[in-house]
């Protein structure tokens, strides 16, 4: 089965489906704030020396080799911003229907952006096709169920900066742009076969987070969540603030270009259903 932003939308075409769209952007933070937690945690290493294991197991000589990162005391969790959405339609809804500039960052409105392709398995095997995907696949799905976050950090490490801090001004993050760690809010927008995402543009001068336990120096507090077992844990992120940041915060919103935003998200994700059906017939 293909793993990335599942997206849900039903057949009615005369109507905004609101359900659909929601899922999109719970999907969307699913998936990165997955990633961050990854690497706030420092858990990114086992997950990789699990994978060069199974390379190993199966006579593969390449292995993963990525820039170290983590554990991170300042990472937090993203939420969706409406403004960010806006900034992110703003750009996109004049784009090719294609991704162009998968691993280049968008400057656009004082904010930066990257194209993000969700059909992460096809993006892996074009990207990372000297990592051993299908094996990959039966193997660690399975028994980690963490295959889709484990591929989108990889992707999203395609540009990461081999130095530390690197030029705040000149450097092509592309979708790396999603691991600052003081960032909290994030926007997207869907085209027919990836999404365009929007944060704010500070860059901290170099550096993506603070190195330390994680959830260790919050501007907020810690995540918590409920284990199988009912048990509260905390996390490895920080909640967002819930005041919106001072660059968000200036973003105004036409109320016509709400409703143009939400009827043009509806109709363009609508042919990533059949699309992803397509990959399904085709597969099996």
């Amino acid at each position: 089965m293909e793993v990335g932003l599942k997206i849900s939308i039903k057949r009615n075409m005369g109507n905004t489906d609101a359900k659909g769209l929601f899922k999109f952007k719970s999907d969307t933070l699913k998936t990165f704030n997955g990633a961050r937690r990854l690497l706030a945690g420092g858990s990114l290493r086992t997950i990789i020396d699990v994978a060069n294991g199974i390379a190993d197991d199966i006579g593969i000589s390449e292995k993963i080799r990525l820039p170290a990162f983590g554990p991170a005391a300042n990472m937090h969790k993203l939420r969706w911003s409406p403004q960010l959405e806006h900034v992110a339609f703003e750009y996109g809804k004049n784009q090719n229907l294609m991704p162009k500039d998968l691993f280049k960052t968008i400057n656009f409105e004082g904010f930066s952006g990257f194209e993000w392709k969700g059909l992460l398995i096809e993006l892996a095997k074009e990207v990372l096709s000297w990592i051993p995907i299908p094996q990959m696949q039966t193997v660690l799905e399975p028994v980690l169920n963490i295959l889709d976050q484990f591929l989108t950090v990889l992707l999203l490490m395609v540009n990461y900066p081999s130095q530390i801090p690197f030029h705040p001004i000149s450097k092509q993050l592309g979708a790396s742009e999603a691991f600052f760690a003081h960032r909290y809010e994030i926007g997207c927008y869907t085209k027919l076969t990836y999404a365009v995402c929007f944060m704010e543009a500070s860059r901290n001068n170099g550096y993506l987070y603070e190195p330390g336990i994680p959830c260790t120096h919050c501007s907020t507090y810690c995540e918590f969540f409920e284990d199988d077992s009912g048990m509260i844990l905390e996390g490895d992120l920080c909640e967002a603030p819930l005041e919106d940041s001072n660059s968000t915060s200036e973003v105004v919103i036409k109320t016509e270009s709400l409703i143009e935003s939400a009827t043009i998200n509806y109709v363009n994700i609508f042919p990533i259903s059949i699309i992803l059906g397509c990959f399904y017939i085709f597969s099996t």
